[in-house]
Protein backbone atom coordinates (compact mmCIF):
# COMPACT_ATOMS: atom_id res chain seq x y z
CA UNK A 1 0.00 0.00 0.00
CA UNK A 2 2.66 2.41 0.92
CA UNK A 3 5.50 3.42 -1.71
CA UNK A 4 9.20 3.80 -0.46
CA UNK A 5 10.63 6.66 -1.99
CA UNK A 6 14.70 6.38 -2.02
CA UNK A 7 15.28 8.93 0.41
CA UNK A 8 12.97 6.72 2.89
CA UNK A 9 9.50 8.31 2.48
CA UNK A 10 6.59 6.29 2.80
CA UNK A 11 3.06 6.81 2.78
CA UNK A 12 2.92 8.66 -0.59
CA UNK A 13 0.73 6.21 -2.04
CA UNK A 14 -0.88 7.40 -5.58
CA UNK A 15 -4.34 5.80 -6.65
CA UNK A 16 -4.50 6.04 -10.46
CA UNK A 17 -6.23 9.53 -11.82
CA UNK A 18 -9.54 9.51 -13.89
CA UNK A 19 -11.24 7.17 -11.82
CA UNK A 20 -14.22 8.88 -10.69
CA UNK A 21 -15.83 9.28 -13.69
CA UNK A 22 -18.88 9.78 -11.97
CA UNK A 23 -17.80 13.30 -10.81
CA UNK A 24 -16.34 14.09 -14.08
CA UNK A 25 -20.06 13.04 -15.75
CA UNK A 26 -21.66 15.34 -13.23
CA UNK A 27 -19.07 18.15 -14.10
CA UNK A 28 -20.28 18.04 -17.55
CA UNK A 29 -23.77 17.97 -16.65
CA UNK A 30 -23.40 20.99 -14.02
CA UNK A 31 -23.39 23.67 -15.94
CA UNK A 32 -26.75 22.67 -17.61
CA UNK A 33 -28.33 22.07 -14.68
CA UNK A 34 -29.20 18.78 -14.80
CA UNK A 35 -27.31 17.49 -11.65
CA UNK A 36 -29.70 19.34 -9.91
CA UNK A 37 -32.72 17.92 -11.95
CA UNK A 38 -31.55 14.60 -11.18
CA UNK A 39 -31.72 14.44 -7.82
CA UNK A 40 -28.52 13.13 -6.61
CA UNK A 41 -27.70 15.51 -4.65
CA UNK A 42 -30.91 15.05 -2.60
CA UNK A 43 -30.46 11.30 -2.57
CA UNK A 44 -27.42 12.08 -0.90
CA UNK A 45 -28.40 13.69 1.80
CA UNK A 46 -31.53 12.12 2.94
CA UNK A 47 -30.19 10.15 5.80
CA UNK A 48 -28.58 13.11 7.02
CA UNK A 49 -28.98 13.53 11.08
CA UNK A 50 -28.86 17.43 10.98
CA UNK A 51 -31.22 20.27 10.91
CA UNK A 52 -33.76 20.54 8.19
CA UNK A 53 -32.38 23.81 7.54
CA UNK A 54 -29.07 22.30 7.38
CA UNK A 55 -29.38 20.38 4.76
CA UNK A 56 -31.18 22.43 2.53
CA UNK A 57 -27.98 24.63 2.76
CA UNK A 58 -25.93 21.98 1.74
CA UNK A 59 -28.05 20.26 -1.42
CA UNK A 60 -28.47 23.99 -2.45
CA UNK A 61 -24.53 24.18 -1.99
CA UNK A 62 -23.71 20.76 -3.74
CA UNK A 63 -25.91 21.57 -6.21
CA UNK A 64 -23.81 24.52 -7.64
CA UNK A 65 -22.39 24.02 -11.02
CA UNK A 66 -18.54 25.45 -9.81
CA UNK A 67 -18.75 22.93 -6.56
CA UNK A 68 -19.49 20.02 -8.64
CA UNK A 69 -15.97 21.33 -10.98
CA UNK A 70 -14.09 21.61 -7.48
CA UNK A 71 -14.93 18.03 -6.42
CA UNK A 72 -13.34 16.71 -9.62
CA UNK A 73 -10.62 19.22 -9.34
CA UNK A 74 -9.89 17.93 -5.63
CA UNK A 75 -10.11 14.22 -6.96
CA UNK A 76 -7.34 14.77 -9.75
CA UNK A 77 -5.47 16.34 -7.54
CA UNK A 78 -5.09 13.49 -5.44
CA UNK A 79 -3.04 11.81 -8.03
CA UNK A 80 -0.39 14.52 -7.59
CA UNK A 81 3.31 13.91 -5.80
CA UNK A 82 3.42 15.49 -2.50
CA UNK A 83 6.29 18.13 -2.64
CA UNK A 84 8.63 18.57 0.45
CA UNK A 85 9.40 17.03 4.03
CA UNK A 86 6.73 14.96 5.55
CA UNK A 87 7.00 14.80 9.14
CA UNK A 88 8.45 11.87 10.78
CA UNK A 89 6.68 12.50 14.27
CA UNK A 90 4.56 14.62 15.62
CA UNK A 91 5.54 14.20 19.57
CA UNK A 92 3.17 14.21 22.05
CA UNK A 93 0.62 16.47 19.92
CA UNK A 94 -2.83 15.52 21.38
CA UNK A 95 -4.54 14.10 17.93
CA UNK A 96 -7.34 12.45 16.76
CA UNK A 97 -8.03 11.47 13.17
CA UNK A 98 -11.64 11.00 11.98
CA UNK A 99 -12.12 8.40 8.94
CA UNK A 100 -15.08 7.36 7.01
CA UNK A 101 -15.80 3.82 7.24
CA UNK A 102 -19.78 3.81 5.70
CA UNK A 103 -19.88 0.54 3.56
CA UNK A 104 -19.72 1.55 -0.46
CA UNK A 105 -22.83 1.10 -2.13
CA UNK A 106 -22.19 -1.44 -4.63
CA UNK A 107 -25.72 -0.77 -6.26
CA UNK A 108 -25.03 2.33 -7.34
CA UNK A 109 -21.62 2.33 -8.79
CA UNK A 110 -20.49 0.48 -12.31
CA UNK A 111 -17.55 -2.31 -10.84
CA UNK A 112 -14.79 0.16 -12.28
CA UNK A 113 -16.00 3.11 -9.93
CA UNK A 114 -16.37 0.35 -7.05
CA UNK A 115 -12.83 -0.96 -7.66
CA UNK A 116 -11.57 2.59 -7.41
CA UNK A 117 -13.63 3.80 -4.54
CA UNK A 118 -12.39 0.53 -2.70
CA UNK A 119 -8.85 0.91 -3.65
CA UNK A 120 -9.15 4.87 -2.57
CA UNK A 121 -10.71 4.04 0.83
CA UNK A 122 -7.92 1.53 1.40
CA UNK A 123 -4.99 3.91 0.69
CA UNK A 124 -7.07 7.08 2.58
CA UNK A 125 -7.13 4.40 5.69
CA UNK A 126 -3.45 3.51 5.89
CA UNK A 127 -2.53 7.01 5.37
CA UNK A 128 -4.92 7.94 7.95
CA UNK A 129 -3.74 5.50 10.16
CA UNK A 130 0.17 6.63 9.29
CA UNK A 131 -1.22 10.14 10.56
CA UNK A 132 -2.51 9.15 13.96
CA UNK A 133 0.77 7.20 14.70
CA UNK A 134 3.31 10.09 13.78
CA UNK A 135 1.41 11.49 17.43
CA UNK A 136 2.46 9.26 20.63
CA UNK A 137 -0.89 10.60 21.92
CA UNK A 138 -2.76 10.20 18.34
CA UNK A 139 -5.68 7.72 17.48
CA UNK A 140 -7.76 7.05 14.79
CA UNK A 141 -11.82 6.76 14.86
CA UNK A 142 -13.27 4.82 11.92
CA UNK A 143 -16.98 6.46 12.08
CA UNK A 144 -18.84 3.67 10.02
CA UNK A 145 -22.40 5.36 9.74
CA UNK A 146 -20.31 8.50 7.78
CA UNK A 147 -18.99 7.81 4.29
CA UNK A 148 -16.50 11.36 3.21
CA UNK A 149 -18.33 14.07 4.68
CA UNK A 150 -18.10 12.99 8.52
CA UNK A 151 -18.98 16.11 9.45
CA UNK A 152 -22.14 16.35 7.28
CA UNK A 153 -22.90 12.92 8.41
CA UNK A 154 -22.07 12.60 12.15
CA UNK A 155 -21.26 16.08 13.00
CA UNK A 156 -21.76 15.18 17.15
CA UNK A 157 -18.54 13.15 16.85
CA UNK A 158 -16.66 16.08 15.20
CA UNK A 159 -18.00 17.96 18.05
CA UNK A 160 -16.87 15.58 20.75
CA UNK A 161 -13.60 15.11 18.97
CA UNK A 162 -12.90 18.81 18.89
CA UNK A 163 -14.08 19.56 22.55
CA UNK A 164 -12.03 16.66 24.20
CA UNK A 165 -8.58 18.05 22.34
CA UNK A 166 -9.46 21.60 23.92
CA UNK A 167 -10.12 20.11 26.83
CA UNK A 168 -7.18 18.71 26.69
CA UNK A 169 -4.94 21.24 25.58
CA UNK A 170 -6.59 22.93 28.07
CA UNK A 171 -6.32 20.62 31.32
CA UNK A 172 -2.61 20.78 30.33
CA UNK A 173 -1.64 24.24 30.13
CA UNK A 174 -3.62 25.16 33.65
CA UNK A 175 -1.75 21.84 35.20
CA UNK A 176 1.79 23.87 33.48
CA UNK A 177 0.62 27.22 35.22
CA UNK A 178 0.14 25.81 38.75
Amino acid sequence: MTSSWSDGRRGRVRPRAGGNSAIEFARFLAPLGLVRLSGLVKTRFESFRGTDELRACLIALYEQSHVVGAMLKESQDFDLDIDGDLPTSLDDLPLIVLTEGKRLETESNSPTELEYERRRREIKHELQRELAALSTRGRQIVEFRSGHGIQTGQPELVIESLTELVQLVRNEARDRAD
